[in-house]
């Protein structure tokens, strides 16, 4: 039981660690962070997945990358139609975000 204890602790301070070296590497060129519910773990996997954001030249780039077009409920759509829509309008917030480096301003 010791031994598990102490690799249980030597896993949590790793994961301190990393999440510490995680949140320099943003401070210095993100601000994804700044949405609402986009910790260091989910900010670091959505730069991580889009890497430089010029390689998009619009929000409708980095929409057609992510796999998301919109489409609505009330058009005869589906739900799940309806989540690519909400998942294209985040794309293009965080297309904005880090192509402008900019917060995010709840409008």
């Amino acid at each position: 039981m010791k031994r598990k204890v102490r690799r249980l602790l030597d896993i949590h301070y790793k994961v301190t660690d990393l999440e510490k070296d995680m949140t320099e590497l943003l401070k210095d060129n993100y601000t994804i962070q700044t949405i609402s519910g986009c910790g260091v773990v989910l900010a670091s996997t959505i730069i991580g997945e889009i890497r430089d954001i010029n390689r998009f030249t619009s929000p409708g780039a980095l929409s057609k990358y992510a796999g998301c077009s919109p489409r609505k409920i009330s058009e005869g759509k589906s739900k799940s139609q309806a989540l690519v829509c909400l998942r294209r309008q985040m794309v293009n917030i965080v297309w904005m975000m880090m192509k402008h480096k900019t917060v995010y301003r709840n409008a």
